[in-house]
């Protein structure tokens, strides 16, 4: 297990991402927190780990003793646990639906100075190309199955949307990371675009859905073209289905495994996707609600392009292309 470990915490940011996950980057002690957990959870210890990713939370993909592997999800303090239950019971009750996701082993509980979880191990499948026929129609297809399927289940304790019900112009940026406050010189025009989207969405009526805020193909698993499992159900919110959608035809075809996007969706393929998930949903946007899921793209778009500024990376090809995905968009969506 330590050296997948030693992979992932190579340098200060590294560092400062794992502690906010575990509350130390000392590689022996993360080892050791994980296998006694696997111990007291199944009763075997950890024999091996054949993957590691620390990000947001951190996922970590460990063979026990006897055989089984196991995907262990660990969170910080910056997580709710009443979130994150809401989060996890919902994927559970989707996985025994048969919707194409992990099962939970283990709902989220305290472990040390962390939040631990588990679920089954689900193959990761083949390496798609973002630009791969039919990806467009299969995410936007499982997007209107998970909002129509989750409608029936309670969101109370699930996050809202970006926390659009917050006056701040920004939530608590994902990462320990991003720290908005102090790099926001140079970052004014962003702030301003985002304010005018969060105008329109702080007005917003309509009824409230659950969905998937990071719908996007890292964390998809494909198989011979077909979708198997979507992953990261932390990310599930409550809020607006056009949110869901303008969000979702931002990102969707990032995969973030490999790397920064080469290049940011455009305008037509953006909407290609709005207009796949209106035939899904058996319905088109009213024009009320394709202003909404404007700003929202557009909001989702700048927030991006804030966290990149945030780590001063203004000379990268990726500030680059997100930051000419804004201009446009915000041309298409929001003054047109």
């Amino acid at each position: 297990m330590r050296s997948q470990l030693e992979q992932q915490i190579v340098d200060a940011s590294d560092v400062a991402v794992a502690r906010s996950i575990f509350g130390t980057a000392d590689v022996d002690a993360i080892s050791d927190l994980l296998d006694r957990y696997c111990q007291a959870v199944f009763k075997r210890a950890i024999a091996a780990c054949t993957f590691a990713y620390i990000s947001v939370g951190a996922t970590v993909v460990v063979q026990l003793t006897d055989g089984t592997k196991v995907v262990l999800k660990a969170y910080g303090q910056r997580h709710s646990p009443k979130a994150l239950t809401a989060s996890f019971g919902l994927q559970k009750a989707l996985a025994e639906t048969g919707f194409p996701c992990p099962e939970v082993l283990q709902l989220p509980q305290p472990f040390d100075a962390t939040l631990l979880t588990a679920q089954t191990f689900c193959d990761p499948g083949e390496r798609v190309k973002s630009n791969a026929a039919n990806i467009s129609h299969t995410m936007a297809r499982y997007l209107a199955q998970l909002i129509r399927q989750a409608k029936s289940y309670p969101h109370h304790d699930l996050p809202i949307w970006m926390e659009m019900d917050r006056d701040q112009l920004w939530h608590q940026p994902h990462s320990v990371l991003f720290d908005f406050e102090k790099t926001a010189t140079g970052a004014e025009w962003i702030d301003q675009i985002a304010l005018w989207a969060k105008q329109i969405l702080r007005e917003a009526t309509g009824p409230w859905v659950i969905g998937h805020s990071d719908w996007s193909l890292q964390n998809m698993s494909f198989c011979q073209g077909q979708l198997t499992c979507v992953y990261d159900w932390d990310s599930l919110r409550v809020g607006l289905e056009p949110c869901f959608v303008g969000g979702a035809a931002r990102c969707y075809r990032h995969d973030w495994r490999y790397g920064p996007p080469e290049t940011a969706i455009s305008i037509a393929e953006a909407q290609g996707f709005i207009n796949i998930y209106e035939s899904e949903r058996g319905q088109p946007f009213s024009l009320e609600e394709y202003r909404i899921l404007g700003a929202a793209l557009v909001y989702t778009a700048a927030y991006g392009l804030r966290c990149t500024h945030a780590i001063k990376q203004s000379d990268h090809l990726h500030y680059e292309n997100s930051r000419r995905q804004l201009l446009q968009f915000t041309d298409y969506f929001l003054k047109h």
